[in-house]
């Protein structure tokens, strides 16, 4: 991931997304084509390998245990049972069918000129070996999307590393202050929940971070966020954590402020230590109900 990034650092100051607002991802094989190629699998125990495709892949990976399959989908792509193979995925295959949903969201996106079009595979960046040419697949991505009218601000090919981390990276840059919002199109639901997880703990504004010497309140910046699982040509939003976190806040006040306002229209009698206490508007007080251990409650 290291080498990664520093990768990036050194890109990021030749790319001109400082002006943009949006961030638009998207996966290739299996998001924006079909291809031929597949995904050899050794199976350590018995030592047969089986050629899966996109879609048998993502299955094989769903049936394993989080730790193994994060080894296999990223670098070193070995567990103790599962060796994976993608030399494959070096080159984009004569026979890959484009998803034609999904090319017209990005071409809908290529035009927007507050949006950075970025295409994320997990792909190398080209063939291994002294005779294999280091740039192979980026150069055919952009070649393949080119025959559709499309030019991606950015290919990234990540050689199987942390999409997730990635992007984390890329919005930490101090040169991508602009951006707001985050779109990611995407065929595996593991990333799309990696994403998710990371987007809502470090750029949902939800999580309160206190810092250790000062004691305030230091929370990062706001990334709205919107994923978007591709199946076929079926394209599905997602709920996000940090959409739940929101609607459930929402509930909770509503039935607080709905709980205050009966108790203040009807006075309970007697020593039952129940009581209002102010904070969301001058008649309207929030219920503290210290024998549940619920001491007190922010809109």
């Amino acid at each position: 991931m290291k080498l990664i990034m520093e990768s990036w650092r050194s890109f990021v100051k030749e790319a001109a997304i400082s002006e943009a607002k949006r961030l638009a991802i998207f996966d290739f094989d299996g998001t924006i084509g079909f291809t031929g190629a597949k995904v050899a699998v050794l199976n350590k125990n018995t030592g047969k390998t089986a050629r899966l495709s996109d879609k048998e892949f993502l299955a094989f990976l769903e049936t394993l245990p989080e730790d193994e399959r994060k080894n296999i989908e990223e670098k070193p792509n070995e567990s103790e049972n599962y060796k994976a193979d993608y030399s494959e995925y070096a080159t984009v295959s004569d026979d890959t069918v484009e998803n034609r949903p999904v090319l017209e969201k990005m071409a809908q996106f290529a035009k927007d000129n507050e949006t950075s079009l970025f295409v994320l595979t997990a792909r190398a960046p080209g063939e291994a070996g002294p005779d294999g040419d280091p740039t192979s697949a980026v150069d055919d991505i952009q070649t393949y999307l080119n025959t559709f009218g499309i030019r991606p601000d950015h290919i990234m090919a990540l050689a199987g590393e942390s999409k997730s981390d990635f992007i984390d990276g890329l919005l930490r840059e101090k040169e991508n202050k602009s951006i707001t919002e985050l779109v990611v199109y995407e065929d595996s639901k593991s990333n799309l929940d990696s994403i998710d997880s990371m987007m809502e703990r470090r750029y949902s504004n939800l999580r309160s971070i206190i810092h250790p010497a000062t004691g305030r309140d230091v929370r990062g910046r706001l990334v709205k966020y919107s994923l978007f699982l591709v199946d076929g040509d079926t394209i599905t939003p997602q709920p996000t954590k940090a959409d739940r976190i929101r609607s459930y806040k929402k509930e909770e006040k509503a039935a607080l402020l709905a709980m205050s306002q009966y108790l203040k229209d009807n006075p309970p009698k007697g020593d039952n230590n129940i009581r209002l206490i102010g904070g969301i508007s001058k008649d309207k007080g929030i219920l503290d109900w210290k024998s549940s251990g619920f001491k007190d409650y922010k809109s």
